[in-house]
């Protein structure tokens, strides 16, 4: 109103940027581009422009006519500087790093699982050799019929050996020894 009021001659090129800056601050681009184009065709010879008017440069002019277009919003907004660039030779080039980055990433988390891996087993390793598997008790080797057996201090269990019990069943002529072999499928020739 205020604006309106600085234009009571319809010729008056200041009252007209007035009114198209206050037209701008509300969003009405179209009603700001009028004005400003009124302005300047008032303005003539741009003897108000001298008198202290101002006119809106180049850049001014084409943002405001580009808003006053039906399809402005629809327009993708426009790329800033450091922004990721569009064009699909770019974007074959970052897929390709981002692709190559993923595998060494993924080879990597492998071979840390892998180590991890074997540091468990050696520390369960470390852990139980010379341990019964029944109560955690110390295991003592002792010599019985040739053969060297583990028995447990604690609760008396024995632990055999691959290939312990073969020499232990030996020439056995009871069977008791092969049946046992049989029953925990160690293969053995009857001779």
């Amino acid at each position: 109103m205020f604006i309106e009021a600085l234009a009571l001659d319809p010729k008056n090129a200041d009252a007209h940027y007035g009114m198209g800056y206050a037209a701008l601050r509300q969003g009405d681009t179209a009603t700001a581009l009028r004005k400003f184009c009124q302005a300047r065709q008032y303005a003539g010879n741009n003897a108000d422009l001298a008198a202290g008017g101002r006119e809106p440069d180049r850049g001014e002019q084409r943002h405001l006519r580009l808003k006053a277009s039906p399809g402005y919003a629809r327009r993708p907004t426009p790329l800033v500087y450091g922004e990721p660039m569009s064009g699909s030779k770019h974007n074959q080039e970052e897929e390709y790093f981002a692709r190559l980055e993923r595998e060494q990433v993924a080879a990597l988390k492998e071979k840390l699982a892998a180590e991890e891996a074997k540091a468990s087993r050696e520390e369960r390793k470390a852990l139980h050799k010379n341990r019964c598997g029944k109560c955690g008790g110390e295991l003592l080797p002792r010599p019985f019929k040739g053969v060297e057996i583990d028995v447990c201090v604690d609760c008396g269990a024995v632990l055999l050996d691959p290939g312990e019990l073969e020499q232990l069943a030996g020439d056995d002529k009871t069977g008791v020894f092969s049946a046992l072999g049989e029953l925990f499928s160690f293969s053995r020739t009857k001779g």
